[in-house]
């Protein structure tokens, strides 16, 4: 069944951001001991994603890994990536969760546009670490490819 089909089926009390992606199970036997701690964390801050703006009803886990962001350099913690997405399948940013429960929030040009970075700026949520504009949306002067290359 389609993921837009399910959400359909959901009511609008009773809807919760949907998971893509990575299985979250991963995230839990991929990370030893501080796997549950990493499952935790990640839940957490989509759940409150979700409720700041209902807009965003999927979380694609782009990897169950905890790892060092290569596209944040300015961030040495390591971070399960997750991009976020519309009902329409609209990539609106990604979040980089921290195994402590805070997180950063890079909106695309969508998201920024959509006021899905203000919105979730101004939502007070626990945790939010104000990000920059999202890394994936640049051109890598390194490698000299197009946007969403590096």
């Amino acid at each position: 069944m389609s993921r837009n089909v399910v959400r359909a089926f959901q009511t609008s009390t009773a809807a919760a951001i949907q998971y893509i992606g990575a299985d979250m199970m991963q995230i839990t036997s991929i990370n030893g001991p501080n796997g549950a701690r990493w499952l935790q964390s990640t839940r957490n801050i989509c759940d409150a994603v979700e409720r700041a703006d209902p807009r965003i009803v999927f979380a694609d886990i782009q990897g169950a890994k905890a790892h060092i962001s290569s596209k944040d350099r300015t961030d040495l913690e390591e971070v399960i990536t997750v991009g976020l997405q519309t009902q329409g399948g609209l990539r609106v940013g990604t979040l980089h969760v921290h195994l402590n429960g805070s997180f950063k929030f890079f909106p695309s040009r969508a998201g920024r546009e959509g006021g899905f970075g203000t919105r979730l700026a101004q939502a007070n949520i626990p945790g939010y670490l104000a990000g920059e504009d999202d890394p994936w949306d640049k051109t890598s002067p390194a490698k000299g490819g197009a946007p969403g290359s590096a």
